[in-house]
């Protein structure tokens, strides 16, 4: 006898009924929701334009951002400085089609279209630092 005998284990015979592969989650959960807009990444900033799948009953639609340079350790929004960027100063480029947006801090701003066709550049980060920018709508 060798020692393989002693110490394998043998493999588990699958039963039947039961299949390997990917699980399909609980059934009976609603589809995702879309998110009626895209942020898109742009040398020195970030670009907002309408998700192409939305309809225009979702407009006039308010959108929050929130911005912050990314940090090794911790929340970049919590560790945000002003000496970072400000939404309040001229130092930041904002061109806007088909929308209205005012700041509400120095690093968050309130952004509503009014059409599904809007559009809204924000320039003037430093490019070698990551922008991170959170959206809720």
């Amino acid at each position: 006898m060798a020692l393989v005998d002693f110490f394998s284990i043998q493999k588990a015979q699958p039963t039947r009924g039961s299949k390997k592969g990917p699980s399909t989650g609980p059934k009976g959960l609603p589809a995702a929701r879309l998110k009626p807009f895209r942020i898109e990444k742009r040398a020195g900033g970030f670009s907002i334009v309408p998700n192409t799948e939305m309809t225009p009953e979702v407009f006039p639609l308010k959108i929050h951002l929130r911005c912050a340079y990314d940090i090794l350790n911790g929340n970049p929004f919590r560790r945000f400085s002003d000496d970072d960027f400000s939404f309040y100063k001229n130092s930041l480029k904002i061109e806007k089609t088909n929308a209205d947006c005012w700041p509400t801090d120095p690093n968050e701003i309130d952004v509503e279209a009014r059409t599904s066709d809007f559009k809204i550049d924000i320039l003037g980060f430093d490019p070698n630092r990551d922008l991170i920018v959170e959206a809720q709508s």
